[in-house]
């Protein structure tokens, strides 16, 4: 049976630790940081722009922008078709997508 992968396109880090450094959300982890993290970020597959704009009719990918609401409010660059969530309800949103399809996350 083959199994569908989670693929994340930008995730900031503020995804994995909903605020917990906040002053280093733009930069890379160190190995410390690592144990904070729910997890393997590293293991995370990634979709490239170009990827993800040659699959966009592809019925099995689901696409999710988890920006910041003011990120999301301020842009004019949104993608057709993506549903819009709030990163840090996860649990309450994860469940409602397919299993079965590609779930692309995306955000700033």
């Amino acid at each position: 049976m083959k199994k569908r992968l989670v693929i994340a396109v930008v995730l900031l880090m503020g995804i994995l630790f909903a605020g917990a450094l906040p002053s280093r959300a733009a930069e890379a982890l160190t190995e410390d940081d690592a144990e904070l993290c729910l997890i393997d970020f590293q293991k995370v597959p990634r979709l490239s722009i170009d990827d993800l704009k040659s699959r966009l009719a592809d019925p099995s990918l689901v696409i999710v922008d988890v920006r910041a609401a003011g990120d999301w409010n301020a842009s004019s660059i949104k993608i057709k078709g993506a549903f819009r969530e709030v990163y840090a309800d996860a649990e309450n949103w994860a469940a409602k997508y397919d299993k079965d399809k590609t779930v692309v996350l995306y955000c700033a």
